[in-house]
C-alpha cells in the first residue's frame, strides 16, 4: 500500500500545493462523495480508518471504520487531483460533544450539551466570525441543533459599521436574527454589488434587497419666450457716430469710426456691433431730424425657436413650363433675416442671425426677365436681454432700390424710401438693429404685441386718408 501511495504522489505532480479539504466523520458513518470529475484512481492513507467504494464514474461512498485520521486522494481521468483530510471520531454523542467543546473553547458564552439523543449548541457570540464558524460546523453534523445567537450589542455595532463602510445615502442595514439585511435604494447597479462585497467582509449571512432608485420625473417647465425686434433706420453719419455703438472690427471703418457703405457695398463686408438703450436714443435722433425709422417689426418666439423677418417686395419672373407654355413665379427681392435666440445659464441671449440679401442687377433685353443677385451672411453674438445687435453695410444701393420697389397694386412701399436714401448719398447710412429680450410676463407681452399691431394699422389708415385728401 505504501508503494501505491508513493506512485500516486509522483503522478499528482504540482497539484500537491493545494490545501486538502478537511472532513469529520463519526465511526460507523457512511457519506457519499463526489469530487466533481471522472474518477480514475483512489488512494486511502489508513485503510483501517477509512474504506472507499466506487458507486459510479463520478462518485463514491466513504465509510468511517474506527476513530483516527486518514487522508484520501482521488485522481481523475484527465489528470485532476483532490485530497481530503478525514478525522474519524468515536461514534458516541458524548465523544462528539467533547470534540465540539474543544473546538469552541475560545468562544465565551457558548455551551455544548447532549439532550434527548441530540447535540445542542447554545449561547451568544460576540463576533460574526465566531457565529459563522459555529454555523458551518454544525451544518455538516446530522442531528446537531444550533441555538447560538449573535450578541445584540455586536449586531448593532456591525450594522452601523457596515452602513458606514457602504457610505451611500438611502442604504439601511438591519440585523434580523443572525443575518444582516441590506435594504433601500441606490443610484446605480454597481452600488448594489459593491454593498454586497463590503457586507460579506463582516458576515457570511447577508441578505441583499437593495434596488436601483428610478429617476425622478423632471418638473415641467414652461418654455421661455423671447421677443425679437427688428428696426431698419436711416441715420445721418453724425448720429451714427454719436450712438455709441461698440463695433466688431471685421469690416472697413473710416477715420471717424463710421461704417462707409460706399466702400463696403457687399454683404460680405458687414460690420456688426452692440448697442444699449436703443429706444430713447432713437427717439432723440428722430426728434432732432437726424434719422427716421424705415421699418419696425417684432416677433415673439420660444426658447430655441426662430424669428423671421422680411423687408422688400416680390417680383414676377417668367419661367418655362411643360408643352412650351410660360408661367409666372414671384421672387422675393430685398432682405430676409432669420434670428435664432437661446437663453444661456447667465440669462444672456446667444443670438444667431442669418441674412439673405437679393437685388436685381440687370434685365434681359429681349424677354425682360430680371437677373437676381443673392448674398448670404451668418453671424452670432451673445448679448444681454434688451441689448441691440447693430448690422451695418447690409443694405447698399441695389438693396435700397429693391426695397423701394412698389407692390403690384402701385401702393407706396412700407419702407417709403426716396432717392436721398441711397447708400452713401448726402452722408446717410441705413442700419439694421436686432433687439432680443426675455419675456418675463408672456400674457402682458402678447397684449403689448397686439397693441403694436393695432397701432400700425391705425397709422396706415391715417396715411391713406391723408393721401386721399391731398
Amino acid at each position: 500500500m505504501a508503494a501505491l501511495l508513493v506512485a500516486l504522489l509522483l503522478l499528482a505532480g504540482p497539484a500537491w500545493a493545494e490545501e486538502p479539504t478537511r472532513m469529520e466523520m463519526a465511526a460507523g458513518q457512511s457519506i457519499p462523495l463526489e469530487p466533481g470529475f471522472a474518477v480514475d484512481k483512489v488512494a486511502v492513507g489508513d485503510p483501517e480508518v477509512l474504506g472507499v467504494a466506487r458507486t459510479s464514474d463520478m462518485s463514491m461512498l466513504v465509510n468511517a471504520k474506527k476513530s483516527g485520521q486518514s487522508n484520501l486522494i482521488i485522481l481523475g481521468t484527465a489528470g485532476q487531483q483532490r485530497e481530503y483530510q478525514v478525522r474519524v471520531r468515536s461514534g458516541t454523542l458524548d465523544d462528539e460533544a467533547a470534540a465540539l467543546r474543544e473546538m469552541f473553547a475560545g468562544m465565551e458564552g457558548v455551551t455544548v450539551t447532549v439532550l434527548g439523543g441530540r447535540i445542542v449548541v447554545s449561547g451568544e457570540v460576540y463576533s460574526a466570525e465566531h457565529y459563522d464558524k459555529v454555523a458551518a460546523t454544525l451544518a455538516a453534523m446530522t442531528g446537531a441543533v444550533n441555538q447560538v445567537d449573535m450578541s445584540p450589542v455586536m449586531k448593532r455595532i456591525l450594522s452601523d459599521q457596515i452602513k458606514k463602510e457602504i457610505n451611500r445615502p438611502g442604504v439601511a442595514v438591519k440585523a434580523v436574527r443572525n443575518a444582516f439585511i441590506l435594504d433601500g435604494t441606490v443610484s446605480a447597479a454597481e452600488d448594489i454589488e459593491r454593498a454586497q462585497k463590503i457586507a460579506s467582509l463582516y458576515s457570511k449571512s447577508v441578505v441583499n434587497t437593495l434596488r436601483v432608485a428610478p429617476e425622478p420625473p423632471k418638473p415641467y417647465r414652461k418654455p421661455e419666450l423671447i421677443e425679437v425686434t427688428m428696426q431698419i433706420m436711416e441715420l445721418s453719419k453724425t448720429a451714427l457716430r454719436d450712438l455709441g455703438v461698440h463695433w466688431n472690427p471685421l469690416g472697413t471703418l473710416d477715420a471717424t469710426a463710421n461704417y462707409d457703405s460706399e466702400k463696403n457695398a457687399s454683404i460680405a463686408s458687414t460690420v456688426t456691433g452692440t448697442l444699449s438703450s436703443l429706444l430713447p436714443k432713437m427717439r432723440r435722433i428722430q426728434d432732432e431730424g437726424q434719422g427716421r425709422s424705415l421699418m419696425n417689426q417684432a416677433v415673439i418666439t420660444k426658447q430655441g425657436g426662430e424669428a423671421k423677418f422680411f423687408a422688400g417686395t416680390e417680383v414676377p419672373i417668367s419661367v418655362a413650363q411643360s408643352l412650351g407654355t410660360m408661367g409666372v413665379e414671384y421672387k422675393k427681392i430685398g432682405m430676409t433675416l432669420n434670428v435664432s435666440p437661446n437663453i444661456d445659464p447667465l440669462s444672456n441671449i446667444d443670438t444667431s442671425i442669418h441674412v439673405e440679401s437679393s437685388s436685381i442687377i440687370s434685365e434681359n433685353a429681349t424677354t425682360g426677365a430680371p437677373t437676381v443677385s443673392t448674398n448670404n451672411l451668418s453671424t452670432a453674438l451673445n448679448v444681454a436681454s434688451g441689448q441691440s445687435i447693430v448690422l451695418g453695410g447690409l443694405i447698399g444701393q441695389r438693396e435700397l432700390e429693391a426695397l423701394s420697389l412698389s407692390p403690384p397694386d402701385n401702393q407706396q412701399s412700407l419702407l417709403q424710401l426716396n432717392r436721398r436714401t441711397k447708400a452713401g448719398a448726402d452722408g446717410w447710412e441705413v442700419v439694421v438693429f436686432i433687439t432680443p429680450s426675455v419675456v418675463s410676463q408672456p400674457g402682458q407681452a402678447l397684449g403689448d404685441m397686439k397693441g403694436k399691431v393695432q397701432e400700425s394699422f391705425k397709422k396706415k389708415d391715417l396715411d391713406r386718408l391723408r393721401k386721399q385728401g391731398n
